[in-house]
């Protein structure tokens, strides 16, 4: 800091003396320095002042050199102040974080870092990333979002699926409670715990559709929900967040689908025949309402567009957008089945029954 405009380049070296070709790390102006190092933050520069910070120094002798740039040859009397410290976190993390300690990856350093807000960022968390206000909009429409489940929830009770009924409710209030704790909210469980059950029950819940588009007997539903369960927990554990996981969850409910049509009609049909391809194609054509198909695939590929869309600074709108789009096209294709109600093969008979007499004492 000086009491005059700044007049002089700054150089520091680890374990010898500073040079213009050989130093660590460097400042010359507002637009000429080492700052391109993750490792060397400018805090605050000015005419008079140069404040900067090198992050995790290296143990050993620092030397410090200024070049001064004074091009008239005479002795400058204005007052240069130099001053350095150590500090666990720059600026006490500004107020909007707390001061964390970690080993690094030998175990032999131990390093202090920031560990910042939901809404600051920066290496002293002096950066605000988003304002109150838009957090709790962010909060809001993230949480709130999963109130779309409902729609799916309400069809499946009211036509008596009670299985597919306790997985949209299940997977939109764990959705809501894993955002809350995410944004910072609520956390009523670990966050660990929360981010399995959010993305293996929306898994859970988009096969659930696929299911119970089928008309199959309960035990086999049971014996698909239960495989559909154990491979779905296994790809919510394993990198959830993955991308491709979309695409494994819907080959997965299609493959349940594809597997009770074909149980189905084996039981109905003899396979191969004749008329096996036609009563297939007259079948699926009368057990759907198409329309209600159509918005189902148009909302789903609203669900696909906002997953691709998402970014760090767009995922909170995003995201609400893909909570309202899932949720909606489980609802448009439950609504899609037609009730089928199964009369049987059974046809009276012309035999004349009679009751009879018998006695029952022993002859």
């Amino acid at each position: 800091m000086s009491d005059r405009k700044m007049n002089y380049e700054i150089y520091a070296r680890n374990g010898g003396l500073p040079s213009l070709i050989n130093w660590d790390y460097y400042y010359v102006n507002k637009t000429s320095s080492s700052g391109d190092s993750v490792f060397f933050v400018l805090y605050n520069s000015s005419d008079e002042k140069v404040d900067f910070y090198i992050l995790y120094v290296k143990e050993g002798i620092w030397n410090i050199a200024l070049r001064h740039l004074n091009s008239t040859g005479n002795i400058s009397d204005g007052q240069t102040t130099m001053s350095i410290s150590l500090e666990r976190c720059p600026k006490r993390c500004s107020y909007h974080g707390a001061c964390k300690s970690a080993l690094d990856t030998s175990g032999l350093t131990l390093y202090s870092f920031c560990a910042c807000d939901r809404n600051h960022g920066g290496f002293d968390c002096s950066i605000e990333i988003v304002s109150h206000q838009g957090h709790i909009w962010q909060s809001i429409a993230l949480i709130a979002s999963n109130a779309a489940a409902v729609f799916p929830a309400f069809w499946a009770l009211r036509q008596k699926a009670f299985a597919e009924w306790v997985v949209y409710t299940v997977s939109g209030i764990s959705s809501g409670l894993y955002h809350a704790c995410d944004v910072g909210t609520w956390c009523v469980l670990s966050f660990g715990v929360l981010q399995f059950m959010d993305f293996w029950l929306s898994f859970m819940a988009v096969v659930s559709t696929f299911i119970y588009l089928t008309t199959i007997d309960e035990v086999f539903k049971r014996a698909i929900h239960t495989a559909v369960a154990i491979l779905t927990a296994l790809m919510a554990i394993t990198k959830a967040t993955r991308s491709s996981n979309i695409i494994l969850v819907m080959g997965i409910g299609a493959f349940g689908l594809l597997l009770g049509w074909l149980i189905e009609f084996s039981t109905k049909y003899r396979w191969p025949s004749r008329e096996w391809l036609q009563n297939l194609v007259n079948t699926v054509m009368k057990r759907f309402r198409w329309g209600f198909v159509l918005a189902g695939f148009i909302a789903l590929a609203m669900a696909a567009i906002s997953w691709n869309l998402e970014s760090s600074q767009s995922y909170w709108i995003w995201h609400s957008v893909w909570h309202v789009a899932i949720y909606s096209s489980s609802f448009f294709f439950l609504c899609s089945k037609v009730k089928t109600i199964n009369s049987g093969n059974r046809t009276p008979t012309d035999a004349n029954y009679q009751l009879t007499q018998q006695d029952s004492l022993s002859q």
